[in-house]
């Protein structure tokens, strides 16, 4: 078994559907998997639903192109990784879910205002407004968020 799809395997050993979403005979593509608002696992396989690109500004301009409905993460454009194909065939943005929790953590550490009631930790901050204000909410064209093991 790839060390990749154990790894996704061990994360998520309630998820009953994960072995129909891991493909047969693509672990040399399998890099990691994407989370997004109702879905904690999506596997990442590049070429196959994954797609890098070389900028923000490149990503941007082609989901623009392919689905005018996208959205973006403001202000995470460094942490813009490319596009991923959703099983509905719909094409979304992806970005480095451990990258936008570093620029989290920075900007609290920057700016003590922002830290959650009784939080001293920029860090803890970091993870509850990726989970509360970023992952947890929803509307069309959301974006998913990369957990990568191999680029």
């Amino acid at each position: 078994m790839n060390k990749i799809r154990k790894e996704i395997i061990e994360q998520f050993p309630d998820d009953k559907s994960l072995k129909k979403k891991l493909l047969p005979g693509k672990d040399k593509q399998l890099v990691g998997y994407a989370e997004m608002f109702g879905d904690d696992c999506i596997p990442l396989y590049k070429g196959i639903n994954y797609i890098t690109c070389n900028s923000a500004e490149e990503a941007i301009s082609k989901i623009n192109f392919v689905n005018p409905k996208a959205r973006t993460a403001d202000g995470f454009d460094k942490c813009l990784l490319g596009h991923i194909k959703l099983d509905d065939g719909q094409i979304i943005l992806l970005y480095d879910k451990d990258a936008m929790i570093t620029q989290l953590t920075k900007e609290f550490s920057e700016d003590t205002t922002g830290l959650f009631d009784g939080e001293d930790d920029c860090y803890t901050s970091a993870i509850e407004h990726y989970e509360y204000n970023i992952i947890g909410s929803y509307m069309d064209g959301i974006p998913a968020f990369a957990i990568l093991y191999s680029r």
